[in-house]
């Protein structure tokens, strides 16, 4: 992206001009403590296009996620939160040391303003009257269920999955901070919610390198969190019938489905898995010798472990409804997890993703 004159708050939150087509904030280049985060990480994860970090903030976690809908930070006063739908992105840093969340919190807040951005809601140490008495850190756990993190672990059983609200949470309330604020560009909406704790991290939480946080000292938590509001694609997805998967079945031993569905991260079956689970259902009833492993796969984002465990109670699920919605024999049916081991696509790109995520019927 060519440089252009940026917007900056007195320590480093930087935004970028608008365009007619997209805004941006403006890149800045971080001290080498952030660009050693960066390496330490795999080179997997970067900062967020439109919202850069506080000059010399450490990049700890993030991710990304295709499609949500999720709520967003809402006053007290308002009946029901705002839903934001379209692209996820959000990024955990530990600010420098010595600096305040409310100092962090301020460079954000006067950046948006001057990019354009509204705030529509804000908590701050002496104002902070929210929705059902919520603290800032409940709406980036909602961030981090619809797109799971991956990077931070837990030193005690290398356990994965720190979540941002493990860095938040015990935060006082008198060092919590958060904003949510708004710009519409054209028909759409882009979403920016911050949300800022200052504490000494839990003793057993590390990066991969195995470096404790603690050993930092009390250091600013920051979760940024971008929603670019995009319509869900629609007519990407086919319920197969029982013909289609006894035929596939016979040629192939094995049969994708794409119609059963699940939340990130989740591993209930939505209700909009009926039709499919239907046809699966008329082709055992059809076929009463038929017996089949169903078996769950899902991308590789996130690690081995999670993943396998996701997958496993997928699988489990869909064979929970088989039996106790559509009467089918325990017996005929054996749940099974592969998680990212055999991909269908590369999972490079958010396509590929998308056909590696499926629940496989494989005859026994």
């Amino acid at each position: 992206m060519g440089e252009a004159a940026g917007l900056k708050g007195s320590e480093g939150a930087i935004l970028s001009n608008m365009s007619k087509a997209n805004f941006a904030l403006f890149c800045v280049a971080l001290v080498p403590v952030g660009l050693w985060a960066q390496e330490r990480n795999g080179g997997k994860l970067q900062d967020l296009t439109l919202v850069k970090p506080y000059a010399g903030s450490i990049l700890l976690d993030g991710a990304e996620a295709g499609y949500v809908e999720l709520e967003m930070m809402a006053p007290q006063a308002q009946k029901e939160p705002t839903v934001a739908k379209g692209k996820l992105a959000w990024r955990l840093y530990a600010a420098p040391e010595g600096k305040t969340a409310i100092e962090v919190y301020r460079n954000y807040e006067a950046a948006l303003k001057k990019a354009g951005f509204q705030t529509l809601v804000q908590c701050i140490p002496s104002d902070c009257k929210l929705y059902r008495y919520q603290s800032v850190q409940h709406w980036a756990g909602l961030a981090a269920e619809a797109a799971p993190a991956s990077q931070l672990i837990y030193t005690s059983n290398s356990k994965p999955g720190v979540k941002p609200t493990d860095l938040l949470a015990s935060a006082s309330a008198q060092t919590r901070a958060g904003l949510l604020a708004s710009k519409k560009q054209g028909s759409a909406t882009t979403w920016v919610y911050v949300a800022i704790g200052e504490r000494v991290a839990l003793g057993n939480v590390a990066l991969r390198d195995m470096t404790k946080l603690a050993d930092w000292g009390s250091r600013a938590y920051t979760f940024i969190e971008v929603v670019e509001e995009a319509a869900v694609e629609t007519g990407k997805v086919e319920v197969f019938g029982a013909a289609e998967i006894q035929g596939a079945l016979a040629q192939e031993g094995k049969k994708a489905l794409y119609g059963i569905y699940f939340d990130t991260g989740k591993a209930e079956v939505k209700p909009e898995s009926a039709a499919q689970l239907e046809q699966v259902a008329a082709l055992l009833r059809q076929d009463p010798n038929l017996k089949l492993y169903v078996v769950g796969h899902t991308d590789s984002v996130g690690t081995l472990e999670a993943n396998l465990d996701l997958s496993r109670r997928r699988a489990q699920a869909v064979v929970t409804a088989l039996v106790g919605q559509y009467k089918v024999a325990t017996t005929r049916l054996s749940a099974q997890g592969l998680a990212s081991l055999a991909p269908v696509a590369s999972n490079a790109e958010e396509a590929g993703r998308a056909l590696n995520r499926r629940v496989e019927l494989v005859q026994r």
